[in-house]
């Protein structure tokens, strides 16, 4: 669930879009298969010398580019992670744990007007602090934005953004 994971996920993250139809062990490698009678692709190395997951993805690079697995997404926060929550399958982290992200949950979620953008923060209307802003906002359509708001772990996060308010039923299935 992502309100138990979120804490757990060390960024940055790299995600597909769908987990892998299947995973493969042999002593040096960890290989994936995307699709029934798809190619496999290098997943992972076996070493101890190396104990970062992005450093292990550099070494692949260099020992065998053509059949290292390429990410659809990389996640370097939370924020990204539940930006983008429902267009990802499946993640491995940058201690090497993969987590599932194929079960989704209802989550607490409110829509609130942009009242300020000012360089890389946000004001939402009866927020008082601000929000950092990860993606850029133009500012000059702001007395027309709307901003979706879900709460994880007692966090508000910023869902998405749309010109016009959105009415839930108090909860978004992510």
């Amino acid at each position: 669930m992502i309100s138990k994971m979120i804490d757990k996920i060390k960024y940055p993250a790299y995600a597909l879009k769908e987990a892998p139809f299947q995973v493969s062990y042999t002593a040096e490698l960890v290989k994936i298969t995307k699709q029934p009678n798809g190619k496999e692709y290098i997943f992972d190395i076996m070493t101890d010398d190396i104990k970062n997951y992005t450093e292990r993805l550099f070494e692949l690079e260099e020992i065998n580019p053509e059949n290292r697995i390429q990410f659809d997404y990389t996640i370097i926060n939370k924020e990204q992670l539940v930006f983008n929550y429902e267009n990802l399958g499946w993640c491995i982290d940058q201690s090497g744990k993969i987590f599932n992200l194929q079960h989704k949950q209802n989550v607490p979620v409110e829509c609130r007007k942009v009242v300020k953008v000012k360089k890389d923060k946000i004001w939402l209307n009866k927020i008082l602090a601000p929000f950092n802003l990860r993606v850029p906002v133009e500012e000059s359509n702001i007395d027309e934005l709307w901003a979706t708001l879900v709460l994880i772990n007692g966090e508000w996060y910023i869902k998405r953004f749309s010109y016009d308010y959105v009415k839930y039923d108090n909860y978004l299935h992510l």
